[in-house]
């Protein structure tokens, strides 16, 4: 295997004409060889020399003919490096930011599900102010690829990539700006509730446009909810119940406390609630003490009193409710498989595969056996929400 690495380290090293083709079918042959080809393409990625964007672009190429071929070995990897390739459309050279946007294009779209988590937590700080746009535009480019081929695993990200995106939607250079909106628009179209989806384009106007939020929470007020309240669903609507209660105009306000009341009761499992219960609590009671009218205030205590009720619902479902271990779940399948420990170390710099979003381990209290080792109910959620679970 040593010579044949050390033949296609040569051919990857030409500054010209990269025979990707050649790459793909030695990985696939030998997928021991991703390690070391990998780890070459990227120190390649870093070269700053004179001429170099004929060899970083020509690596690009192989990772894009990598993530096109021969995505169950390659998407590891290609996990753990994607913040360089997104960095890389910033680059200064024209052939280098075209070849990074075609590889991550490729790449987002050949992803598995059980991926995205990750690879979302490599794009949010490169959308942030003081990245280059072109890197900004390609991740904000990126989430909404996700959003056709992975919407349920978008859908339950949504508490992280809302604020995430809303940031970039009021700045100033327009593409980002642009590609923000997109994100955006994209994402709600995930939240998978009938209810509210009429209303995600004015929802989406109202973060850039705060003078709207009246009139929008107006509309709002007048949904009759009916199907259940989930994560995704509240991850949109709880930025534009935290305006209305901010507003002055004490009709906004009420409006708010009644959205709150009417969709808190419609939330089948408490959990879905408990990243938004911490800012609506608060939020809700300075306002119901700030109502000058006796009838809002009342409004405003009523959904106060719903939101607690769920608040001590959603500590008890914790309880019940403990995060799978990857650790010992990796340890587990290594004690089982003891050519797996021979194979880590032989490339100790082998990235994990990436795993899917962290399940829960629910003891149903009602098994037959009436212990607390009964049937495992397994369900995706966020990162964020799975420590607020702990």
């Amino acid at each position: 295997m040593d010579s044949v690495i050390s033949e296609m380290f040569s051919k990857l090293s030409l500054s010209k004409d990269v025979d990707v083709s050649s790459v793909v079918s030695t990985v696939t042959a030998e997928p021991r060889t991703i390690n070391p080809i990998f780890s070459h393409l990227i120190k390649q990625t870093e070269l700053t020399t004179k001429g170099s964007e004929d060899i970083i672009s020509g690596s690009l190429k192989v990772f894009e003919g990598l993530s096109s071929e021969c995505m169950p070995i390659a998407e590891p990897y290609i996990c753990l490096h994607f913040s360089t390739f997104l960095n890389l459309a910033g680059h200064k050279h024209v052939k280098v930011r075209s070849a990074a946007e075609a590889a991550v294009k490729v790449f987002a779209n050949k992803l598995s599900s059980n991926a995205v988590s990750l690879v979302l937590g490599s794009i949010y700080p490169l959308t942030q102010v003081g990245v280059a746009w072109q890197t900004r535009q390609l991740a904000l480019k990126t989430i909404v690829s996700l959003t056709d081929t992975s919407p349920e695993q978008v859908g339950f990200e949504l508490p992280q990539i809302v604020p995430q995106v809303t940031n970039s939607m009021s700045e100033t250079k327009k593409e980002v700006a642009k590609a923000a909106h997109e994100a955006m628009t994209a994402v709600c179209d995930v939240i998978g509730n009938r209810d509210i989806e009429h209303m995600t384009s004015k929802i989406v106007r109202s973060i850039t446009n705060p003078e709207d939020v009246p009139e929008i929470m107006h509309a709002l007020a007048g949904v009759t909810f009916v199907q259940s309240v989930q994560a995704p669903a509240l991850a949109m609507v709880v930025p534009l119940l935290l305006r209305g209660l901010r507003s002055k105009l004490t009709a906004t306000r009420r409006q708010s406390a009644v959205i709150i009341d009417n969709m808190s009761k419609l939330v089948d499992d408490p959990l879905d609630a408990a990243p938004f219960l911490p800012i609506l609590m608060p939020a809700l009671a300075i306002s119901a003490e700030n109502m000058s009218d006796p009838e809002a205030r009342e409004v405003s205590e009523k959904a106060s009193a719903q939101l607690s009720k769920l608040s001590v619902l959603c500590e008890k479902a914790k309880l019940r409710t403990k995060e799978v271990d990857h650790k010992l779940v990796l340890a587990a399948v290594k004690s089982k498989f003891p050519e797996a420990n021979n194979s880590e170390n032989e490339n100790e710099n082998a990235p994990p595969r990436p795993a899917g979003k962290g399940p829960q381990v629910k003891n149903n209290e009602n098994n037959d056996n009436g212990n607390n080792n009964g049937r495992i109910e397994f369900r995706h959620r966020t990162r964020k929400l799975l420590r607020l679970r702990k």
